[in-house]
């Protein structure tokens, strides 16, 4: 297989992913009554434990109104809750319910890549790893 025609699989690989992905968070987020971006929100939430409303607008590149508008929602569906600062009442972290098991519903995918990288050698698993870091974070 030349260059080209390795490159070609990689991009299709990585196409047939990414619509699989969106079909999979979008079958989630209808199942539970969210949006997308609901949906993200949760994810970036969990994956950070405790994030402001600003920061939780930049990972998600929205406006501090629509962060807002999506955090009530949120809220108001029990999925998290919002603890002000002690110290500084104006200071608010939100963070995920502890009955929140939405991002459980991702165990399956996960399960999945786990059980393909521990099947790879140490030195492939390195190199998909710098070239997903080089595509997510370029």
């Amino acid at each position: 297989m030349n260059k080209n025609t390795t490159c070609q699989h990689i991009k299709d690989a990585l196409t047939a992913i990414s619509i699989g992905s969106y079909i999979h968070q979008s079958n989630i987020a209808k199942k539970h009554g969210l949006s997308a971006t609901d949906l993200l929100a949760i994810y970036v939430i969990g994956k950070f434990g405790e994030i402001s409303p600003s920061e939780l607008a930049a990972q998600l590149h929205l406006t501090s109104g629509a962060t807002t508008a999506a955090a009530d929602r949120l809220a108001k569906l029990g999925y998290i809750r919002r603890k002000h600062s002690t110290t500084d009442r104006r200071q608010i972290k939100i963070m995920l319910t502890k009955n929140n098991d939405l991002l459980s519903e991702y165990g399956e995918i996960s399960g999945k890549i786990e059980k393909l990288l521990q099947g790879m050698d140490p030195n492939e698993s390195k190199i998909i790893l710098r070239f997903l870091n080089a595509l997510a974070y370029s």
